[in-house]
C-alpha cells in the first residue's frame, strides 16, 4: 500500500496536491517522521512519528516539515489538518516483507536521531528563504567531517571535507594518513571553515589523524557507496547512520528543511 498525506484546510489544499503526487520512481512509503517546526512547538517535536490514520493539526503562521518513507520531504503550512492514509497502488518490488522492513528500521534510526537532537535542546527550527541564504559551510555542510573528536566521515566523489566549529581564528592543523609518522601540515586562515583532505595523504586502510591546535582525534572513513540513491533522504540517511554519522545526518536534515520551505 502506498502511503500519503491527506489534507484539509484552504492553505493546505495545495500542499495536499503535492503530497499526494509522489514522484513514480519513489518508494511507497506510508510513514512520516516530523523533521522540524518553525516555530518549534512540542506537539510537533522533531522525531514524532506518524503513521496510518494519523493526525496533526498546524495553527497558522507555523511550518512543520515531514519526512516520508518513500523519501519525499514536505513543508506544510498552517492552518491544515493532515492525515496519513493510504492508497490503494502498487508499486511492484517496494512492497516486499524486507524491503519494508529495512524501510521502518530506518524510519525509526531517523526518529531516534532527530528525537535526541530535540532533548539535547536542538529543534532542528530554521529560518525560512533558503534560497536567499548562502550554501551551507563548515559544519553545516552534511559531507564536511568535523576535526574535533574521534568519530567516523562520511564522504562522497573521493572528496574528504574536513571542517571546523569556528573559523573566527586561523588554524594549523596536521593530517597524517596510513602512516601517522608522515603528515600534511597546512593552516585554516581565518574566514575558512572547512579544507579538502590533500591528495597526498593516504586513506586506503580507511583512517585520518587530525591534529588542531592541541586537540587530536582518529577519524574512520566511510564512502558513500554507489547503490546509494543520493536523491532518496531516507536511503542516504540511513546509509549516514549506519556508518556512525550522526552529525552529518543532523546536518543533511537541516539542509532538507531549508530545501523544502
Amino acid at each position: 500500500m502506498r502511503g500519503y498525506l491527506k489534507s484539509t484546510g484552504l492553505a493546505a489544499i495545495a500542499a495536499g496536491m503535492v503530497l499526494c503526487g509522489v514522484s513514480s520512481s519513489a518508494l511507497a512509503g506510508s510513514q512520516y517522521v516530523v523533521v522540524a517546526a518553525d516555530p518549534p512547538a512540542q506537539q510537533y517535536a522533531p522525531g514524532k512519528v506518524l503513521n496510518v490514520d494519523d493526525t496533526i493539526n498546524i495553527p497558522e503562521g507555523t511550518i512543520v516539515t515531514l519526512l516520508g518513507e518513500d523519501g519525499s520531504v514536505n513543508a506544510i503550512p498552517g492552518p491544515a489538518s493532515i492525515t496519513v492514509t493510504e492508497d490503494s497502488v502498487e508499486t511492484v518490488g517496494a512492497n516486499s516483507e524486507p524491503a519494508k522492513a529495512e524501510r521502518r528500521s530506518t524510519m525509526s534510526k531517523i526518529a531516534d536521531l532527530l528525537s535526541g537532537e530535540q532533548e539535547n535542546a536542538d529543534t532542528l527550527g530554521v529560518a525560512r528563504s533558503f534560497g536567499n541564504r548562502p550554501k551551507p559551510k563548515g559544519l553545516d555542510d552534511p559531507w564536511v567531517i568535523s576535526i574535533h573528536a574521534d568519530g567516523e566521515g562520511c564522504f562522497r566523489n573521493s572528496e574528504v571535507k574536513l571542517g571546523r566549529k569556528s573559523d573566527k581564528e586561523a588554524l594549523g592543523i596536521a593530517i597524517a594518513g596510513d602512516d601517522e609518522s608522515k603528515q600534511v601540515e597546512l593552516t585554516m586562515r581565518q574566514g575558512v571553515s572547512e579544507v579538502m583532505l590533500p591528495g597526498s595523504v593516504p586513506i586506503e586502510k580507511g583512517e585520518i589523524f587530525i591534529k588542531a591546535g592541541s586537540n587530536r582525534a582518529l577519524v574512520q572513513l566511510h564512502s558513500l557507496p554507489a547503490d546509494i540513491n543520493t536523491q532518496n533522504p531516507v536511503d542516504l540517511l540511513g546509509w549516514m547512520l549506519a556508518s556512525g554519522c550522526e552529525g552529518q545526518a543532523v546536518a543533511l536534515t537541516r539542509q532538507l528543511v531549508l530545501e523544502a520551505q
